[in-house]
């Protein structure tokens, strides 16, 4: 198995930050300054609180006492800051975990039964099934370490040929369906998505509103609903079968951390569709909307 190697955030040129990023950012630099700054400047009135009398002296003390406080309350409100992070970093990482176990478990019994299939067509309907929940559950799991979860979809496209890929299973948010095909020869954009398609990195477009996007996706993200979306890769070694998207209607509501479980999904996948051999592609005919969660049959002694 050879999975993406490569998650390469494609949204915009540049750095793309947003302003609440960057008054973020512009904050802490402040702080550090003060930080820097204060203890001089309190050393510094209190010598000269020394040598003043009557109004000027009262004041130059007050000064004092003003840049302790400060100086207290920006190494209070540090601590607390980074209380936060580690606490939201445990909980992120808390929460991972839970949608690698929830996600990925089911999709590991149902390779089992790809396996442990009799014949050819139990197999190629195993399949079949495994990718079905697979799309389903990464729809599920992904997005939701973000405060405020977008509207999402997930789609599987197969190689029906070597330069078309075609829609196999959907699941997600209802409305415009995703697009049928995409045909290398086309256009620009449906000819960047067959060649990442048979690649091996891992693409987030962050945010489709960015007026940096680069050339070919622009005109394509002004038809869509969706506003930042994930791609990747379902292939072994040797051989790329299609890929993977997640979307959401919310700009940066996926994070790399989403393309990580995309991944753990998607190598499943290969690796299961990799056992039907030759006997591929066309596993399900095109364009199936999952209605809901397919949940694995149980075994019958």
């Amino acid at each position: 198995m050879n999975p993406p190697t490569e998650v390469q955030t494609v949204a915009s040129k540049r750095d793309g930050t947003s302003s609440a990023t960057a008054l973020a950012r512009w904050l802490v630099y402040l702080r550090w300054t003060l930080l820097v700054l204060l203890p001089p400047t309190g050393v510094a009135l209190s010598a000269l609180a020394i040598g003043s009398h009557g109004l000027a002296r009262s004041n130059l003390w007050l000064g004092v006492v003003f840049n302790a406080m400060l100086l207290a309350s920006l190494q209070i409100y540090g601590e607390v800051q980074e209380r936060k992070a580690t606490k939201a970093s445990v909980n992120a990482q808390v929460a991972l975990a839970g949608a690698l176990d929830q996600g990925t478990r089911p999709l590991v019994r149902l390779l089992g039964r790809v396996a442990e299939a009799p014949d050819l067509a139990t197999r190629r309907n195993e399949v079949s099934r495994l990718i079905s929940v697979a799309v389903a559950s990464a729809e599920s799991q992904c997005g939701r370490l973000v405060e405020t979860r977008g509207n999402t979809r997930c789609v599987f496209y197969e190689f029906a040929e070597p330069d078309r890929l075609v829609r196999v299973f959907e699941f997600g948010r209802t409305g415009k369906e995703a697009r049928p095909d995409f045909l290398y020869g086309r256009n620009d954009h449906d000819k960047s998505v067959v060649e990442r398609a048979r690649g091996e990195n891992s693409f987030l477009f962050a945010d489709l509103d960015d007026p940096h996007l680069e050339p070919g996706h622009s005109d394509e993200a002004e038809k869509q609903v969706y506003r930042c979306f994930l791609m990747v890769p379902v292939r072994t070694q040797r051989r790329s079968y299609g890929f993977l998207s997640v979307d959401s209607d919310q700009a940066r509501s996926l994070t790399k951390a989403d393309v990580g479980f995309a991944v753990m999904v998607s190598g499943i996948m290969a690796t299961a569709i990799a056992m039907l051999g030759e006997d591929y592609p066309n596993l399900a005919g095109e364009g199936i909307r999952i209605a809901s969660i397919p949940e694995p049959r149980e075994e019958r002694g």
